[in-house]
């Protein structure tokens, strides 16, 4: 089954834009107070002033008060409500939070069971509009042929170098690995030396004598 012909998806890829409601909403007093609260770990006051904000449909109080309720910050843990308001942002069109609900279907979140199909319709939408987190995961719906997506390391690769080129270490690392393992080296060089190099980068290799 062929979905979306992801292969070719970086041909059409946008950055990321902020429209002029986005500054709206960024500007929002509400907004702006609780990012402040949140920013002194005033998880209280910031519930309040997101929940404000919330209530005229700003996707970043929306987003925000989802992670409120998915940590147990200032509120009661409700995995849920999380969900629920993040589909929200997510609907609103907000890639952060289209990014992050199709990150939870790849996981699983509380009693959300594992969905690769409807995992890959949000990173799609987030990826489309630059989400390098997104882009990354995407990669691996391809590198390990997920959702009816024929695997195809080297369209892998290429999704991981541009997560890692818009600042997403998980792709440097994903690529450090390919290449230390010499696997698809027709799309990544097999240089052990530049992958050592990539993994100390992220810490991942401690310093030898």
């Amino acid at each position: 089954m062929k979905i979306y012909f992801l292969s070719f998806l970086f041909t059409f890829i946008i950055s990321l834009s902020l429209y002029s409601s986005d500054f709206d909403e960024m500007s929002d007093e509400d907004f702006n107070k609780g990012y402040e609260y949140w920013s002194a770990e005033d998880y209280e006051n910031a519930h309040k002033y997101f929940s404000k904000c919330a209530i005229k449909n700003n996707k970043y109080c929306i987003y925000n008060l989802a992670y409120l309720y998915k940590d147990g910050l200032g509120v009661n843990t409700d995995l849920n409500k999380a969900f629920e308001l993040m589909n929200v942002a997510a609907d609103l069109g907000y890639a952060g939070a289209q990014a992050v609900i199709g990150e939870w279907y790849f996981t699983g979140l509380g009693d959300k069971e594992i969905n690769y199909e409807k995992s890959l319709i949000y990173l799609f939408s987030a990826a489309q509009q630059g989400a390098p987190d997104a882009i990354f995961r995407l990669g691996n719906f391809h590198e390990f042929g997920l959702a009816g997506i024929e695997a195809n390391c080297k369209t892998a690769a290429r999704l991981y170098q541009i997560s890692a080129e818009n600042g997403w270490m998980d792709g440097v690392y994903n690529l450090a690995v390919m290449a230390a393992s010499g696997s698809c080296m027709e799309a990544v060089p097999q240089n052990y030396f530049n992958a050592f190099i990539a993994m100390k980068t992220l810490g991942a290799c401690g310093d030898e004598e």
